[in-house]
């Protein structure tokens, strides 16, 4: 397995460790990363997730509140463009 990734959420030390299996080595690399940082995977270069949202993930009703929100702003906007003659499609 190239990588692994062990969150630990202890109290004391709370860390996303992630343990590499890099190229040319024949061991594999451990990387702490702590409250505050980005995690960046070795498999996925691309791939940074926030140490804190690993920790502590945001509630799946607080994300579909946001998004519903958000929807509802998007419709308003819909609406009053309709209003000034103006198609919301087709911007």
């Amino acid at each position: 397995m190239p990588e692994y990734v062990i969150v630990d959420p202890a109290e004391t030390r709370p860390r996303v460790r992630v343990m590499a299996f890099l190229e040319g080595d024949d061991i594999y690399t451990e990387v702490n990363y702590l409250p505050g940082e980005e995690m960046e995977s070795v498999v996925f270069p691309n791939l940074r997730l926030s140490v804190n949202e690993i920790l502590d993930p945001p509630l799946v009703e607080g994300l579909i509140k946001a998004e519903q929100a958000q929807l509802q702003k998007a419709e308003r906007l819909a609406a009053r463009l309709r209003e000034l003659g103006v198609d919301p499609d087709a911007v």
